[in-house]
């Protein structure tokens, strides 16, 4: 499980549902600040209090970072952080979400091809996953088995693929 960010409107237990999407028991223990159960080995546990009774904030800025998928939200909920708690090497995994997919994507991805295919002549195809931050998917073409060999090298070495 990454997150919860949805209502539990059925009032079901989310750690017997995690538990069963396992199969197995989901080892918890207690939180930091209050007597909430928690995932026993969560890369990060945020823990806090979203204040009812106080009033409710405008959007600071950068709040929507593309600046024109949504309009500007008047009235935000905000949350008074009592306890961060994280493993000593924590996979923090990023997602920009609300975005639609192949918005902000697709012509890098394309510019991304372009550049490589100067690199290595045999690529066909390449594909970033909006879901796995850093990853990069590679179709090269193989004619030669060696030749492939030598081209997977090229590719792994490509730290940046910015166009010149």
């Amino acid at each position: 499980m990454v997150s919860r960010s949805t209502l539990n409107r059925d009032k079901a237990d989310e750690l017997a549902v995690g538990s069963a999407i396992r199969g197995k028991p989901l080892r918890v223990v207690r939180s930091e600040t209050n007597d909430h159960r928690v995932p026993a080995y969560s890369e990060m546990v945020i823990e806090g209090e979203v204040p009812l009774d106080h009033e409710i904030l405008p959007e600071v800025p950068f709040g929507e970072m593309y600046g024109y998928i949504g309009a500007l939200k008047a009235a935000n909920v905000w949350m008074n952080v009592t306890a961060i708690i994280h493993r000593r090497n924590p996979r923090i995994v990023n997602q920009y979400t609300g975005v639609t997919r192949g918005f902000p994507t697709a012509p890098l991805e394309q510019v991304a091809l372009h550049t490589m295919r100067r690199c290595v002549p045999n690529v066909k195809m390449l594909h970033t996953p909006i879901e796995a931050t850093g990853l990069c998917f590679v179709s090269i073409k193989k004619n030669l088995a060696k030749r492939s060999r030598s081209e997977s090298g090229s590719l792994t070495s490509l730290r940046s693929l910015k166009s010149s």
